[in-house]
C-alpha cells in the first residue's frame, strides 16, 4: 500500500504523471489509478488503496470538480483526516470545500524546488508522520468583501461603505421580517412558566441538549450520512392551483423528521429556495444544503382523492433509495398516516446512519376537520411567505376562520398568535391586534402547552406594553426555547430582544444558533450586525450588511445607515432611505428631506418634519407613534421626545451622536424600564450604574 493517494480528473491524467513522479523522487510511495492491475475489481481496488494511504492528494480542476468520483474521494479523505486539496489549473473547489487551504499548482511545472511543490511536500510529510495536523486551515475570505476586509489597512477602512452601494442600489427592497412556526381559559402567569428563577441559564441548557441532535454548529467539508432536506413537492392537481397545499404537506414531513434523533434536516427556508429548480440537479442542490440525501415528491389533489408520491435520493451517488406512491381518500387520517408513512420509510433506509439506529415515527392528527387543516396550511404557508400588508390581513382572517372551523385545532391558535403578534411590523393596524394574539396564545397553551410559538408571542407582548415587562417576556421566552430549542424563529426574536436590552453578546450567542439551524435566515444574520454596531466592531457589521444585501435582505438598522452618512456614501444613505422608507409605508417624496434631515447639518429638521407630517394628514393618513414609519422619520428628523421606548431599532442608535447626546435617550432607556431590570440582572458592559438612581451609557 503506498503513502499517498492521489484523486484526479481522467483529462488530468498528463499532469499528475508529473506529480507522481515528483513526488516519488522525493522517496514517497505514490498510487494513482494507473497502478490499478487487469482483473481488478475498479472501485475495490480504489476503495482499498485509498482507506490504506495516510495523505490524499485531491487534483481540483474544471473537470475534477465535475467529477463524482472525486468528490467521492475527497469526501472520504476529508472525513479521515487526510486531505490535502490541490489545485492545478487555477479552479476553486466545488462547495463543501472552500473552508480549506488549496495549495496552488496552476504555474508548477515539474520543479520540486518550486514553492508551491515545497509546500505540497511539507503538507505531505505532516501527514505522513503525524507531527502537524493535515486539517487544512481556513482559507482568505472569498468574494468582494472578504477580499477587501483581508487587505484592509486602517486608513482604508472608510472605503468599506463606499461598497455598500454596490449592493444597496441593486437591492432597494422591502426588508422582509420573516418570522415562521413549526407544528406543534384563563392567561398564563408569567411566574409560573418559568422552570428556573434564571431564564437565561435555562435557555442555554435547553438549546445545548436539542441542537446536536439536528444541527451541526459548525459548517463541515462533508455533509453527514444522516442528513436530508425535503424538498417542496410539486403541486400536480388538475388546475395547478394546489402549490400552497402541496407545500404544506412538504413542510409537514419536513417538521416530523426533525424531530427524529440523529438526523439532521434542513430548514424549510434553506430547502424551498430550490422550488422548481430540481434542473440544477440532485447532487448541486444537496452540496448547498450540506445535506447527503433529499425528498422530493408530488401531490395530485383531485375532488375526495389525493395522491402523493416520493422518492429518497443519495445525493452523493445519485441513486434512489426508496420510492412510493399513495392513493388515499382525502381526509385528515389519511393525509397524518402518509405522512407518518413516508417519515417512517426515510427512517427506516437511513436508520443504520441515525444515533442508536432506527427511531419510532408517530404523527398524530391534531384535528379532524378537513377544512381547518386544508385552510391552516394555506395560512401557515402564507405567513412565512409575509407579503404586502393586504395580503398579511388576509392571512391573520385565514387563521381566524381555521380557529372557527375547528375551536380545538391548537396549532391554528398558535398561527394565529404568530400572525397577529407581527401585525404591527407588517403595517397592518386596522384592529387591536395585540389582544387577539394574546387571546390567540393563551387558547393554544390552554390547548397544548407544549409549543412554542404561543409563548413567544407572548413574549414579544409583554416588550410591547408600557412600560415594557421585560421579567415577564423572558420567562416565556424561556419556556418557548425549553419547548422547541430548535425553532429559529424563536432564537431571532429573543436575540432581536437581547439587543434592545443591551446584551450584545448574549444576543450574538442566540442568533449563532438560530443560523446554526437555519443558515438562510437572514434576520439572524441582520441581529449579529446590530450587535456588532453596538459593540464597536464596524467591520464585522459591515462584512454581515453586504453579506445580507448581495443575499437580498436589507433588515433596516439606523446604525447602518448613519455609518454610511459619517463615510460620505450619499448614494448609500439614497438607497437605504428608500428601501427603509418603501419597507415601513413611506413614499418616495420622503426621501430628500429625509435624507437632508440625515446628512445636512443646516437643515431645518423640525420644518422637515412638519411638512412630512401635513402632507400625509391630508392624505388621510396620519403617522401613529406605534408604526415603525413614525420612528424612523423622528429619529431621523431629530424628534426624539416623540420617540417611544422600545418599539423597534433606534432606542440605542450609537452612531448617531446627536441622539446620543439628548438627554431623550436617558428618558427613553428609563421608559423602556431598562435601569430597573439591569440592577436586577446586570448591566451590560456599556452601561453602570450611577448611585442609587442614575446610570449612565456609553
Amino acid at each position: 500500500m503506498a503513502d499517498i493517494f492521489i484523486s484526479y480528473a481522467r483529462a488530468d491524467r498528463g499532469k499528475i504523471e508529473k506529480l507522481a513522479s515528483a513526488l516519488e523522487g522525493e522517496g514517497y510511495s505514490v498510487w494513482w489509478d494507473r497502478q490499478i492491475v487487469g482483473g481488478s475489481e475498479f472501485s475495490a481496488e480504489i476503495e482499498k488503496e485509498l482507506t490504506a494511504a495516510k495523505a490524499v492528494i485531491v487534483a481540483w480542476s474544471s473537470d475534477a470538480i465535475k467529477s463524482r468520483w472525486v468528490k467521492d474521494e475527497a469526501v472520504a479523505a476529508a472525513d479521515a483526516g487526510k486531505l490535502i486539496p490541490t489545485s492545478i489549473d487555477g479552479s476553486e473547489a466545488p462547495m463543501g470545500f472552500r473552508q480549506f487551504h488549496v495549495i496552488d499548482l496552476t504555474s508548477w511545472k515539474g520543479d520540486t524546488e518550486s514553492l508551491a511543490f515545497k509546500d505540497l511536500s511539507r503538507a505531505v510529510t505532516s501527514a505522513i508522520t503525524g507531527e502537524i495536523s493535515v486539517a487544512a486551515t481556513p482559507s482568505a475570505p472569498k468574494g468582494l468583501f472578504g477580499r477587501m476586509r483581508a487587505s484592509m489597512k486602517d486608513d482604508d477602512k472608510n472605503s468599506v461603505a463606499k461598497t455598500a452601494i454596490i449592493a444597496t442600489m441593486v437591492v432597494a427592497i422591502v426588508i422582509s421580517q420573516q418570522f415562521g412556526e413549526k407544528r406543534r381559559s384563563s392567561p398564563p402567569d408569567p411566574a409560573e412558566v418559568a422552570a428556573s428563577s434564571t431564564a437565561e441559564t435555562t435557555i442555554d441548557q435547553a438549546i445545548e441538549v436539542a441542537t446536536p441532535n439536528n444541527v451541526d454548529d459548525t459548517i463541515t467539508a462533508t455533509p453527514l450520512a444522516a442528513s436530508i432536506a425535503v424538498l417542496p413537492f410539486a403541486d400536480l392537481s388538475p388546475d395547478g392551483d394546489q402549490e400552497y397545499f402541496s407545500d404544506g404537506i412538504s413542510e409537514e414531513i419536513l417538521n416530523v423528521l426533525a424531530d427524529v434523533e440523529g438526523l439532521k434536516v434542513a430548514s424549510r427556508r434553506s430547502s424551498f429556495q430550490y422550488k422548481g429548480q430540481a434542473a440544477i440537479g440532485i447532487p448541486v442542490i444537496a452540496e448547498a444544503l450540506q445535506v447527503r440525501h433529499l425528498l422530493e415528491g408530488s401531490v395530485r389533489k383531485a375532488g375526495d382523492t389525493v395522491r402523493i408520491t416520493a422518492q429518497l435520493i443519495d445525493a452523493q451517488s445519485d441513486q434512489q433509495l426508496w420510492s412510493e406512491t399513495y392513493d388515499r381518500v382525502l381526509s385528515v387520517e389519511n393525509l397524518f398516516a402518509v405522512q407518518d408513512e413516508i417519515a417512517t420509510e426515510i427512517v427506516n433506509v437511513l436508520g443504520g446512519q441515525l444515533t442508536g439506529g432506527a427511531s419510532l415515527v408517530d404523527v398524530v392528527a391534531d384535528t379532524g376537520n378537513l377544512d381547518a387543516y386544508e385552510l391552516y396550511l394555506e395560512a401557515q404557508n402564507r405567513f412565512i411567505e409575509r407579503g404586502t400588508p393586504e395580503f398579511f390581513r388576509d392571512t391573520i382572517s385565514m387563521f381566524e376562520r381555521v380557529t372557527e372551523l375547528d375551536p380545538d385545532f391548537a396549532r391554528g391558535w398558535a398561527g394565529l398568535a404568530g400572525a397577529a403578534s407581527i401585525a404591527g411590523a407588517r403595517l397592518v393596524t386596522d384592529r387591536d391586534y395585540d389582544q387577539i394574539a394574546r387571546s390567540a396564545a393563551n387558547r393554544a397553551i390552554a390547548l397544548n402547552p407544549k409549543m412554542s410559538l404561543p409563548y413567544a408571542a407572548l413574549a414579544r407582548l409583554e416588550e410591547r406594553q408600557s412600560p415594557p415587562n421585560h421579567e415577564a417576556a423572558q420567562q416565556y421566552y424561556q419556556t418557548a426555547i425549553k419547548n422547541d430549542p430548535r425553532e429559529p424563529t424563536t432564537l431571532h426574536w429573543l436575540a432581536y430582544s437581547l439587543i434592545q436590552l443591551g446584551y450584545n453578546e448574549r444576543s450574538i450567542e442566540y442568533s449563532e444558533k438560530c443560523l446554526a439551524l437555519d443558515p438562510n435566515y437572514q434576520n439572524c444574520r441582520g441581529n449579529i450586525a446590530a450587535a456588532y454596531f453596538r459593540l464597536g466592531e464596524l467591520e464585522k457589521a459591515i462584512a454581515l450588511k453586504h453579506e445580507m444585501l448581495l443575499a437580498g435582505t436589507t433588515y433596516a438598522d439606523a446604525d447602518y445607515l448613519y455609518y454610511l452618512a459619517q463615510t460620505g456614501n450619499d448614494a448609500g444613505v439614497i438607497s437605504y432611505v428608500m428601501s427603509t422608507l418603501r419597507t415601513f409605508g413611506g413614499e418616495y417624496w420622503m426621501i430628500e428631506p429625509t435624507f437632508r434631515a440625515i446628512t445636512d447639518p443646516d437643515y431645518d429638521r423640525a420644518e422637515g418634519l412638519r411638512r412630512i407630517k401635513t402632507r400625509l394628514a391630508a392624505s388621510g393618513r396620519p403617522m401613529k407613534p406605534e408604526d415603525a414609519l413614525y420612528e424612523f422619520l423622528h429619529f431621523a428628523h431629530g424628534a426624539y421626545a416623540d420617540l417611544q421606548p422600545f418599539k423597534g431599532a433606534v432606542i440605542w442608535g450609537v452612531l448617531n451622536p446627536d441622539y446620543v447626546a439628548s438627554p431623550e435617550r436617558k428618558r427613553i432607556f428609563r421608559d423602556a424600564g431598562l435601569p430597573n431590570y439591569w440592577r436586577k440582572h446586570g448591566f451590560p458592559p456599556q452601561c453602570r450604574p450611577m448611585g442609587a438612581d442614575d446610570f449612565e451609557c456609553d
